[in-house]
C-alpha cells in the first residue's frame, strides 16, 4: 500500500478510533436520537484534568526560554538553580529581572501559581 493511501485510511480511521473510547460523551453520535437522557449527566467528572494554574502560566510565560522541562531551553536551567532559591528570590528574579533574563509581567496571582509550580517541579 503507497504511503499517500495509508495516509488516508489512517486519516479516515483516526477519528473513529478516537470517539470509540468515549461513548458516554454527550456529543457522541451514538447517542442522537435516542431517549437516554444525557443532559444530567457528568459523564466525564472522573477522567477530567485540570490543568494546573502555574504549569499554565509557566508555559505561556517560561517555556520559551527554559524550556517545558526546565532544561531544554536557551536560558539558565531550572532544575540547578531553582533548589538554592526561596520564594522570595523568584518573586524578585519574575518581577526585576536577573543577568539577561527580562522582568516578566504577570498578574499577582499568575506570579504566585508560577512560583509554586516552579519550587514543586524544579525544586529538587
Amino acid at each position: 500500500m503507497s504511503l499517500v493511501r495509508q495516509m488516508l485510511v489512517l486519516g479516515a480511521l483516526l477519528p473513529a478510533m478516537l470517539l470509540a473510547g468515549c461513548e458516554e460523551c454527550p456529543t457522541f453520535e451514538a447517542c442522537e436520537g435516542t431517549d437516554r437522557d444525557i443532559s444530567d449527566e457528568d459523564t466525564h467528572s472522573d477522567t477530567d484534568t485540570e490543568v494546573d494554574p502555574g504549569e499554565e502560566a509557566y508555559s505561556g510565560n517560561c517555556t520559551g526560554c527554559h524550556g517545558a522541562d526546565g532544561i531544554s531551553g536557551y536560558a539558565t536551567d531550572l532544575p540547578d538553580v531553582v533548589p538554592d532559591l526561596s520564594e522570595s528570590d523568584l518573586d524578585d528574579i519574575i518581577t526585576n529581572g536577573t543577568g539577561t533574563m527580562p522582568a516578566i509581567s504577570m498578574t499577582a496571582d499568575e506570579q504566585a501559581d508560577v512560583i509554586s509550580y516552579v519550587i514543586a517541579t524544579f525544586g529538587g
